[in-house]
């Protein structure tokens, strides 16, 4: 059974498109795939725990936009780039 779909792998291709090793605002992702923030918090909640993505909450002083209550920063795991070299 396969776990995700193509909206989730798509959200894990767009956080590989704009950070190969680093991390990315999860508001890049949601604006380049023109979600909802509640459609994409409920998804990243999922990603990070089946382990493909690392995710980070907090605030920044720069003025960065945040999702409500979720995560602002994101980053590939081991098993979320495995799975975007094997498709």
């Amino acid at each position: 059974m396969d776990l995700l779909d193509d909206m989730d792998r798509r959200i894990l291709r767009a956080i590989w498109e704009r950070s190969l090793t680093g991390w990315v605002f999860s508001v890049n992702v949601k604006s380049a795939l023109r979600l909802e923030k509640k459609a994409m918090l409920g998804r990243l909640v999922r990603l990070k725990e089946l382990g493909y993505i690392n995710a980070q909450s907090g605030s920044f002083d720069e003025g960065h936009l945040i999702l409500k209550d979720g995560f602002n920063q994101l980053q590939l795991t081991d098993l979320g780039r495995s799975l975007l070299w094997t498709r």
